[in-house]
């Protein structure tokens, strides 16, 4: 709730200083600026507040994100090995291995209860930041995801209560969101230790 406060209070003041400037402002020119970001602001509102009254509410929404979480902390810091062809348009396209480093899981809940799934993806960060010999573009995203798993509201509420595991329920990964090949796909899964 903090955080929304926040917002909401950055968004008043904003939107207070932008009405002093209308009114105390001569030029033209920045009245009409002033109305363009103006509107910005009621249109950035009014999709706020269509998103959060339209969204179902989820049982236990902070407890199931804190689960995930804790169930995909061990992912953190592993490597993941990808080969792909890059991005580069000149070079010839010859597959290249790349690094990655897992830096953070993000959760998203669903929107809808009964058409929307949780989604969990991990965010990867680039360790072998290859440069290209025009203008230093990079070949490889600096960052990528990879969904791991996808899973109804309802099914996750059994799970929560019978106390099971995600390790048979996560995707099968192959591939990250930019299509690289993953070549250690058996980091994703979890330790029975």
């Amino acid at each position: 709730m903090g955080k929304i406060e926040k917002n909401w209070g950055g968004l008043l003041t904003i939107t207070l200083i932008i009405f002093i400037t209308i009114f105390l402002v001569d030029d033209n020119d920045i009245r009409i600026f002033c109305y363009i970001f103006l509107g910005g602001i009621i249109l950035v509102v009014t999709f706020f507040l269509w998103f959060k009254t339209t969204m179902d509410d989820i049982n236990n929404e902070e407890q199931k994100t804190r689960f995930l979480n804790e169930e995909f902390d061990y992912l953190v810091n592993s490597v993941v090995e990808g080969e792909g062809f890059g991005y580069f348009w000149l070079k010839k396209r010859k597959k290249k291995k790349v690094k990655y480093k897992v830096t953070d899981i993000i959760i998203s809940p669903p929107r809808k209860i009964q058409e929307d799934e949780w989604e969990v993806l991990i965010q990867m960060e680039n360790l072998s930041l290859n440069f290209s010999v025009f203008y230093s573009v990079h070949e490889f995203l600096e960052t990528d995801n990879v969904k791991i798993l996808n899973i109804s509201d309802i099914e996750f509420d059994k799970i929560m209560i019978n106390k099971k595991e995600f390790t048979s329920l996560i995707n099968p990964v192959k591939k990250t969101m930019s299509g690289l090949t993953i070549l250690n796909p058996d980091v994703f899964k979890k330790d029975k230790n």
